[in-house]
């Protein structure tokens, strides 16, 4: 992602302290500055997605997505530890490859997750199997839904997407031990959200 002109030393500095103390002046200003790049990184990664993270003209939505997670992360005390501007372009642009990340990997979930792409309709004049089929998705996306969206996309990229866990921890910068503590709390979770809709179900 291309990076704006930069601001000299004390511009910066009173920018910085102005974000840190919640002024939606200067996240206004820190957007100004770096808007057109984010949307044209996104642009350019949706282009080359093919479509399995959505249209390109969904940057402007990523983008906002981006921001509004940077502004909660600084509200909640995290966000960049230093004051560097290269240290906060570094976060946007982390932030810009994760909100890109969990596109994609809610596209994905949608088209697992989509009744008509089970290919059941020609094994199954009677409709039994679809009908079953078809409540069966409803609850897992509602169960997946209520997952965090860092479980949701860990759920896609590793367990339907089989990408292993090395692999993730390198691409997201994240311990393989954090991933698989992840792992365990999304199947956790599932598990639970899940047992009591299988069991109403009769594989007779």
């Amino acid at each position: 992602m291309a990076s704006p002109r930069d601001l000299n030393g004390d511009d910066w500095s009173d920018l910085v302290a102005r974000l840190r103390d919640g002024d939606e002046g200067a996240l206004r200003q820190l957007i100004d500055r770096n808007w057109n790049p984010m949307v044209s990184w996104l642009r350019t990664a949706l282009v080359n997605a093919r479509g399995a993270a959505g249209s390109p003209d969904d940057a402007e939505d990523l983008a906002l997505d981006v921001f509004h997670r940077f502004w909660r992360a600084l509200g909640s005390g995290r966000g960049p530890e230093e004051n560097e501007q290269a240290a906060w372009i570094a976060y946007l642009k982390a932030a810009a490859r994760n909100s890109f990340r969990d596109a994609r990997a809610r596209r994905h979930l949608s088209s697992v997750m989509d009744p008509e792409s089970t290919g059941l309709e020609a094994q199954d004049p009677d409709g039994e199997a679809r009908t079953w089929t078809r409540e069966l998705q409803e609850h897992v996306r509602r169960c997946l839904s209520e997952l965090e969206p860092r479980l949701q996309t860990l759920v896609v990229e590793h367990v339907l997407n089989e990408i292993p866990i090395s692999q993730l921890a390198e691409v997201w910068s994240t311990a393989a031990s954090t991933l698989r503590d992840w792992r365990s709390k999304a199947l956790s979770q599932l598990g639970k959200c899940l047992k009591p809709v299988t069991a109403s179900f009769s594989f007779d």
